[in-house]
């Protein structure tokens, strides 16, 4: 192992102008831990050319926050889903043909929950591995047993596991275990669905305060009248409601145009960066949501690695309303410049989209993925 200070070429990664990884180290994370004030991330390098070197253990300790993952108001609701799961698996039964199954309790509840306003934007995350116990009666044959779900989070209902035992089996048992993973399981995830409801309006409740400016009294004003029906019409077509603006904006990226591509329109990598649920049919007409279904749109077109259109709206934005946005991604040698051009975005909601795609895209990927900015 060469001494640093030696200047032994083998064990030193340079900063090159073509960016290349001359000595093929790689750096990989090992665990991570957030939370709002203390981040902390075990990482090591590794040289895949050597096969006997070994992996350099690193813990970075900030007081600092990271940006783009900093709640305003963050609440543990763990105490508080264990109560209300609780109360939902309570007197749980279900009676068909001849099948007779009860909930007796909830074994174990591994895991946590969390809610966080960021920006006046209520977002939840829990992560829980749930163990029920269950009593059941098929063909006078009694069985006790256990219903566990290892994967209950806040990204994605559908890809619930089930997993199901029982002290005895006997020839009747295969028939009750498949009922139990098939029917049974869509009630379950019927009541988990009740949970989730009631931790993103029930316990979120309060979260966002009304601002100085909501309080203030609107004056009363009186709304003129007109007796020629085309001058009303005129009005209204200039309402505030029906202006709109567009939005020209760029940033570089040191990563790659099929990494941008990638993260924009894949459900996997939405889900990742938004830390929501987010879904995503990248085909033209496709249709996408993210942030808990506060953006959705439909992709119109899509040139792999280079460019993205698609109508998009946010969920406050007036009925039927939608914007047209058109990224383009360009590369630039050292990174990739992403060019974003949108239209008909409600005046009303020019700021708040306007920072809302710096805040809740563009630094989100770079604090998650690691692109960094180079604007």
């Amino acid at each position: 192992m060469a001494k640093w200070g030696e200047g032994d070429d083998r064990w030193i990664v340079e900063e090159r102008p073509d960016a290349k990884n001359c000595n093929n180290w790689h750096c990989q994370t090992l665990s991570k831990r957030f939370n709002a004030c203390e981040p902390i991330i075990f990482f090591g390098f590794r040289c895949y050319d050597n096969p006997h070197s070994f992996i350099i253990k690193v813990k970075l300790l900030t007081t600092r926050p990271i940006h783009g993952l900093v709640c305003q108001t963050e609440k543990d609701a763990t105490n508080w889903s264990r109560d209300v799961m609780k109360g939902l698996f309570k007197d749980f039964d279900v009676k068909e043909n001849n099948y007779y199954i009860k909930i007796e309790e909830i074994d174990s509840m591994d895991g946590d929950a969390t809610a966080c306003n960021r920006k006046g934007n209520i977002l939840v995350f829990f992560d829980w591995k749930l163990s029920f116990k269950f009593f059941a009666v098929n063909d006078n044959s009694e069985y006790n047993g256990t219903i566990t779900i290892p994967n209950f989070d806040d990204l994605e209902m559908d890809g619930l596991d089930i997993q199901v035992s029982s002290k005895t089996e006997d020839k009747n048992w295969y028939d009750l275990k498949n009922y139990i993973r098939s029917k049974l399981f869509i009630k379950i995830k019927d009541q988990l669905n009740v949970y989730t409801k009631k931790l993103k309006e029930e316990f979120t409740d309060g979260m966002i305060l009304p601002s100085h400016n909501t309080l203030k009294k609107e004056p009363k004003t009186t709304k003129p009248t007109y007796k020629n029906p085309d001058k009303l019409k005129h009005v209204n077509n200039t309402s505030e409601s029906q202006k709109t603006d567009s939005l020209l904006d760029s940033v570089t990226f040191l990563c790659s145009g099929s990494d941008l591509f990638r993260v924009l329109t894949r459900q996997q990598e939405m889900q990742i960066f938004s830390r929501s649920v987010a879904k995503s049919d990248p085909v033209e007409n496709g249709l996408f949501q993210l942030y808990n279904a506060m953006v959705t749109g439909k992709f119109l077109k899509l040139t792999e690695n280079a460019f993205i259109e698609m109508e998009w709206r946010l969920s406050d934005w007036p009925e039927n309303v939608v914007s047209n946005v058109k990224i383009t991604l360009k590369d630039e040698g050292n990174g990739t410049k992403l060019h974003i051009n949108q239209t008909g975005i409600p005046s009303k909601y020019y700021e708040q989209t306007k920072c809302g795609w710096r805040t809740f895209y563009w630094e989100a990927l770079s604090s998650v993925f690691g692109f960094t900015i180079l604007r």
